[in-house]
């Protein structure tokens, strides 16, 4: 189901954010035509990338499932500062104006 799969993706780059990453969490979804783009930014200097985790890890497998269930995904870090991850999906339902970005800000809570 391309909705599960869009969640799951989602929150494993979020998750990735707040775990490993630095300072507040931007997160934002952007449609351009039948493909919807999922980034999260935060301060952080990070390069995530697909590991190779044991049988019995609990984690490390977010970044296979990101570059196995997306279209494309990458990972750009920002002259100013902040690592932002993205993946592309393909949008399967209609709605809203294409090309409308929503963004929403994740406080971090210490």
């Amino acid at each position: 189901d391309a909705a599960a799969v869009l969640e799951l993706l989602s929150s494993e780059i979020i998750t990735n954010a707040v775990r490993h990453g630095d300072g507040e969490i931007v997160v934002s979804v952007v449609r351009s035509g039948t493909t919807l783009r999922v980034a999260v930014t935060d301060a952080g200097t990070g390069s995530p990338t697909p590991g190779t985790p044991d049988d019995d890890a609990v984690t490390g497998r977010g970044m296979l499932l990101v570059a196995a269930l997306s279209e494309s995904w990458g990972v750009e870090h920002h002259p100013s500062g902040g690592t932002c991850v993205w993946f592309t999906v393909p949008q399967t339902t209609t709605g809203a104006d294409d090309d409308a970005p929503v963004a929403t800000r994740v406080p971090r809570h210490h």
